[in-house]
């Protein structure tokens, strides 16, 4: 168990850096015993974290988990501990910053640029108004041309003289009838950094499950898809920056512990698309054309047993034999052999028994004591086969004709003492510890015997 150089100032405390202690990895205790060394502002800097920093965090992700307005939050052990982990696993979070020289850092201060020197600018003129009929007719007319009487006409007004301005109703008609007259051009949206358009690409080829994408030391999930896969296994739930106005849900699993925690998303019913830096996508669980045929060493193993129904197939897998599935189980049982499991690409691990090569001849001599078959392969694939099978008449156990209480003679003439655990051959045996009935069995058995009394 590694030991953390964490200040503990109070029993909460205590119990992280305990939990701390006995589940961090070796990689996550030299984090936190040594800090990381991360680049900002142009400097290389040492990012140490401390359980205080820490408290501050977990304070600020139990804001979120609030109801609005409450001043409480109930938050149970397991997201607490959970916590822990991501604060201290997760290079993005600061904690307190040192130069190199152990110093620590003091970010340098914002300079406020100078404001730009203003310059004046005359207003437009304002449009002259516009002329009426009768004064583009009065501009136009010749010199010499005859007076006409002025007829009266209805006198046309505008109900917005031109000096007038438009008030703001008059002012939002207009724009919405330029802008029904005009074709907008489509706003560019923005497509997002580099990495999360790599991100949906997987994701929409994937659209049921949740992808895992690898990043530095960390598997990230983005999105909706954070959310849910971080409600569902209680891991905190961050953000990050993907191009975009606002920042997007994020959860991140490290490396060492991801096999653990897709595990876990498995087992919930969640279907998860593993994919590594290089795009190559792994589907958890696997797709049902592949369950139903497992790996390639269980299609084989299964072939030959198909082909060996009466035997137990046995194959050699570099220094073990093993027995897989029905067949595994009877070995063991026959034999008082720990029953284990193996990984064969199926839902479920399969039933499997192994012993290792150099003991190999004892177990298939007792199971053929024991009146089974053995099908024994010396490598997947290959045709090569030596096949035990029990004898048609095994050895019996030798009869017993006792004499007393403590000694017997068997078929071959062997007098056994049972206390003394001696053996004699009959009939050249002192014959004076018998009395005159068991004399007459041995003559019996064995015709004429020699008295030594």
């Amino acid at each position: 168990m590694p030991k953390l150089n964490l200040e503990t100032k109070d029993k909460a405390q205590e119990l992280i850096k305990a939990y701390l202690e006995t589940n961090a990895s070796d990689v996550l205790a030299q984090k936190i015993n040594e800090g990381v060394r991360i680049h900002k502002d142009g400097k290389t800097l040492v990012n140490k974290k401390t359980l205080d920093g820490f408290m501050v965090y977990a304070a600020d992700e139990a804001k979120k988990t609030a109801d609005k307005e409450a001043n409480s939050a109930y938050i149970d052990d397991s997201t607490v501990y959970g916590w822990a982990i991501h604060y201290f696993e997760e290079d993005t979070v600061e904690g307190t910053l040192y130069n190199e020289d152990g110093a620590e850092y003091k970010p340098p201060k914002p300079v406020t640029p100078a404001k730009p020197a203003t310059t004046y600018t005359p207003p437009a003129p304002k449009p002259k108004p516009q002329m009426s009929l009768f004064e583009l007719i009065e501009e136009q007319k010749p010199e010499n041309a005859p007076n006409v009487p002025e007829q009266k006409t209805e006198e046309v007004t505008n109900d917005t003289p031109p000096d007038e301005e438009l008030s703001a109703e008059e002012q939002r008609e207009i724009l919405e009838e330029i802008a029904a007259n005009d074709i907008e051009s489509p706003a560019v949206q923005p497509q997002g950094s580099p990495f999360y358009q790599r991100y949906m690409q997987i994701q929409n080829k994937y659209p049921d499950h949740i992808v895992a994408f690898k990043r530095g030391e960390f598997y990230e999930v983005l999105g909706k898809n954070a959310e849910w896969f971080a409600k569902e296994l209680s891991l905190p739930l961050s953000e990050r920056d993907c191009g975009f106005l606002e920042r997007v849900p994020m959860v991140g699993v490290p490396i060492h512990a991801v096999d653990i925690y897709i595990a876990k998303a498995v087992q919930k019913g969640l279907k998860i698309a593993v994919a590594d830096s290089l795009g190559e996508v792994k589907e958890l669980p696997k797709p049902a054309a592949e369950q139903s045929k497992g790996s390639s060493i269980y299609q084989q193993y299964m072939n030959a047993q198909s082909k060996y129904p009466d035997y137990i197939v046995a194959y050699r897998l570099g220094d073990f034999y093993e027995i897989f599935g029905e067949k595994a189980k009877q070995f063991a049982c026959e034999l008082d052999l720990t029953l284990t499991g193996r990984d064969c690409g199926l839902p479920e691990r399969v039933p499997m028994v192994g012993f290792p090569c150099h003991a190999a001849n004892t177990y298939f001599a007792k199971a053929v004591n024991k009146g089974l078959k053995v099908a024994v392969f010396d490598s997947p694939g290959d045709n090569s086969i030596e096949l035990y099978e029990p004898k048609q008449a095994l050895p019996t156990e030798p009869e017993k004709h006792w004499i007393d209480e403590r000694t017997y003679i068997d078929n071959d003439g062997i007098v056994h003492d049972i206390e003394t655990e001696t053996e004699e051959t009959a009939p050249a045996f002192d014959m004076s510890a018998f009395d005159t009935e068991a004399l007459a069995k041995l003559d019996e058995l064995f015709g004429e015997i020699i008295d030594l009394r």
